[in-house]
């Protein structure tokens, strides 16, 4: 019996959610930091990382990795959906 094979990556795989949209990967959110706040990459603009670095050249923007709750909610989202495929991540 074959199984179905749902692919997963992090967004800083650079996939465009277009890309992964079309052909049905999951973006596990990675996360900007900026401003005293974190924010899941793809949730805004990019250009906003240049603005706020031009506006406050004393914080610097930073990237931190997927957490492992964010790959739980993700993957309890493709189970909920597909409860027979298997997950390949990307990583």
């Amino acid at each position: 019996m074959n199984k179905k094979i749902i692919l997963a990556a992090e967004t800083g795989s650079d996939l465009t959610p277009e890309l992964a949209e079309k052909y049905g990967v999951y973006l596990v959110p990675m996360h900007v930091s900026m401003g005293g706040k974190t924010y899941d990459d793809g949730s805004f603009p990019p250009e906003n990382i240049i603005l706020h670095y031009e506006k406050h050249k004393d914080d610097i923007p930073h990237t931190s990795a997927s957490s492992p709750e964010d790959f739980n909610q993700v993957f309890d989202r493709i189970h909920e959906e597909h409860p027979d495929a298997h997950i390949v991540h990307l990583a």
